[in-house]
């Protein structure tokens, strides 16, 4: 099967990486072409393979679609890519595009699927692997797979667990396309689309709950820009056994001997790590 493959970070690297050592042909990589260097994962990647690699200013361009037009590709994979397809694009494979997607469709739709589920002290999220139609994850489901939240997992866990999944699924979801599988219909009940994570997202204030705020911290970690508390970036936190209640301390930043507390509504919060702005 001949494939065209986009992604933009280390998390397409794998995919694409695991894509050019099987048994399909990949005949294109791209990436959107942005100001940072968060491409560089996969542009190293397509060079190892050997696979020819693109980044486009504008996916809805003539250029993008002439190149997709001479290849002809059977199938069309996107992964951690941030970009809408046309129709004009969709119809060009042979059998489509599918999209690797790291929530449990028709939930958390849209931006920064793996750290709301973590903000919303979720017990469960996955990865979904589903055609492209013109809607925002919106398409038919062909490969979805459950993975178990606790509460002390961080962004960063939640997603290296993901990344080695993401191969075997992604294989399986082209071995069903090409049996002619055209996947599940979703079901909307029950559906949410998110928009991309922001600073404010995450900012902590006193009459937070500290099972919310916990999860703010774990859902904005490294290697992304850290939850907020006034002038502090919280990096690493636990929440503060039952002991440290008895001690009086003000709402807010609490100093006790060496340690550093956040005392909220209902609780405090020991902070493990964390920088002052």
């Amino acid at each position: 099967m001949k494939i065209v493959f986009c992604g933009e970070d280390r998390f397409s690297a794998v995919v694409l990486d695991s894509l050019g050592k099987g048994p399909h042909s990949v005949e294109l990589a791209i990436s959107p072409w942005y100001e940072n260097f968060i491409y560089k994962k996969m542009e190293r990647s397509a060079s190892l393979l050997g696979v020819k690699y693109m980044r486009f200013k504008d996916i809805k361009s003539f250029e993008f679609e002439s190149e997709l037009r001479n290849i002809r590709p059977d199938l069309l994979i996107t992964c951690h890519f941030q970009k809408v397809l046309p129709k004009e694009i969709i119809d060009i494979p042979n059998f489509g595009c599918i999209n690797l997607h790291p929530s449990l469709l028709p939930r958390y739709r849209g931006m920064s699927p793996q750290h709301w589920p973590i903000i919303n002290g979720d017990f469960e999220t996955g990865i979904t692997i589903h055609y492209i139609d013109e809607g925002v994850d919106t398409g038919n489901i062909l490969v979805q797979e459950t993975v178990y939240l606790d509460g002390e997992c961080y962004v960063a866990d939640l997603q290296n667990k993901m990344m080695e999944m993401y191969p075997r699924m992604i294989a399986r979801a082209i071995e069903l396309v090409a049996s002619g599988n055209l996947g599940s219909k979703q079901n909307n009940v029950g559906s949410s689309y998110y928009g991309r994570l922001k600073i404010q997202d995450v900012t902590i204030k006193t009459e937070v709950g500290v099972e919310a705020a916990h999860g703010m911290i774990r859902a904005a970690s490294r290697p992304y820009f850290g939850a907020r508390f006034e002038d502090l970036i919280i990096w690493k936190a636990k929440i503060a056994s039952d002991n440290i209640n008895n001690t009086y301390l003000n709402l807010g930043l609490n100093k006790v001997g060496a340690d550093y507390y956040l005392k909220l509504k209902d609780g405090n919060i020991l902070l493990e790590s964390f920088d002052i702005l």
